[in-house]
């Protein structure tokens, strides 16, 4: 059954996959090194039956392992080996502190997700043309700064809240690990964990998140390195991206991918993705995706200029259909019980919100969707039927 895990932890059945590494002893050993232990306790997790008690646990292992990593950091493809801990950024723009540039329980996500607090943290990988959140990644650190504690504090609030989950995207997340990791060790509540992410990570990031997040939701952004390299200015794309996504299903946790349709793309771009994950994912969940908005560069160039065409969305359909790819179950019918909305504190929530954009075909977008705006998108697919 899809999604069986995150199920179970959100609705309070097992712990949260990091809850579990806080419990579990990581002591090396005679001729092992750190990242041997590591990989041992992994393999050995589900039948072990050590607790930690006084001794280091598998997240602390982690923490230690990713701060560590920060000296030369080779969390992303680009292999910028920058030491971070000293200031130093690469391609990212990030040192070894962490912003947030937006956070707020959002309702617009995978039906399974919401209400899901989305912490969105500065800072990423790519440089995607259509980026509508480019002003946080061309300035990484401009959001509100946060260290591990506060991060767990915000955290708790929202799920106190109501959130099911905490919903960590960006920007990346991958290049704020260490904080994440830290302030996952300083949580009260087993709560459950989404790593929403465009998957442009080396084994080395995969490896630290193995143990700790309990449903990836991941981006396929293009089907080639070329469109990769035009579009989003990035190398080796297609391996490290597809070898993110193995690595995610390998370690037990969740998955959903998505894959933005893109305008004049859909041969070079949505076929390999919906092809490749037809092949090696038969069972991952697969969302297509047709809310793109020519933002950012994008918005004067020739192809990527425009919103999506019927004819492109009814073409994405039908190689959906033609690949066999495992698609994910949109659910169009409305949140109606108001007495299960989270009533978040408006006044402490970091960001502003971008809420509505309508397209010129009038096609409506919801970017954010959060409590306010739930009567006001539903009033609007009321009138439309």
């Amino acid at each position: 059954m899809a999604l069986e895990h995150f199920k179970s932890v959100r609705d309070e059945q097992m712990p949260p996959r990091f809850w579990q590494s806080r419990q579990l002893a990581a002591i090396a050993g005679a001729s092992e090194d750190a990242w041997q232990c590591h990989d041992r306790v992994i393999a050995s997790a589900a039948k072990s039956t050590f607790p930690c008690g006084d001794a280091a646990s598998l997240l602390d292992l982690k923490i230690d392992l990713a701060t560590q990593c920060f000296d030369s950091c080779d969390l992303c493809p680009h292999h910028c080996h920058v030491n971070r801990n000293r200031g130093k950024v690469g391609y990212c723009g990030v040192a070894a502190q962490t912003a947030v540039h937006w956070e707020g329980v959002l309702y617009a996500e995978e039906r399974e997700l919401v209400p899901s607090h989305e912490v969105f943290l500065s800072g990423c990988t790519m440089r995607c043309a259509f980026c509508y959140s480019h002003e946080s990644i061309t300035k990484p650190m401009n959001g509100a700064v946060f260290d591990a504690a506060r991060l767990a504090r915000l955290m708790e609030k929202r799920f106190a809240e109501g959130a099911t989950n905490c919903n960590l995207v960006g920007g990346d997340p991958m290049v704020h690990i260490p904080t994440i990791l830290r302030a996952l060790r300083e949580l009260r509540r087993p709560i459950p964990i989404v790593w929403n992410s465009n998957m442009y990570a080396t084994p080395q990031a995969m490896r630290l998140l193995d143990g700790v997040v309990d449903l990836f939701v991941g981006d396929i952004h293009f089907g080639n390195d070329d469109c990769a390299r035009k579009i989003g200015r990035i190398p080796d794309y297609s391996a490290s991206v597809r070898g993110a996504f193995l690595a995610a299903a390998e370690s037990g946790a969740d998955v959903i991918i998505r894959h933005l349709v893109m305008p004049g793309h859909l041969e070079c771009c949505a076929r390999p993705a919906m092809e490749w994950a037809a092949r090696e994912l038969p069972e991952v969940p697969f969302h297509l995706m047709f809310q793109y908005l020519p933002d950012y560069r994008a918005a004067n160039d020739a192809v990527l200029g425009r919103p999506l065409s019927e004819d492109e969305i009814n073409k994405a359909q039908q190689i959906a259909r033609e690949t066999g790819v495992f698609l994910y179950e949109e659910d169009d019918t409305m949140l109606t019980d108001k007495s299960t909305f989270p009533h978040s504190n408006s006044e402490d929530a970091v960001g502003e919100t971008q809420d509505i954009v309508i397209h010129p075909d009038g096609r409506v977008v919801c970017m954010r969707l959060t409590e306010p705006m739930l009567p006001v998108m539903e009033s609007l697919v009321c009138n439309e039927q």
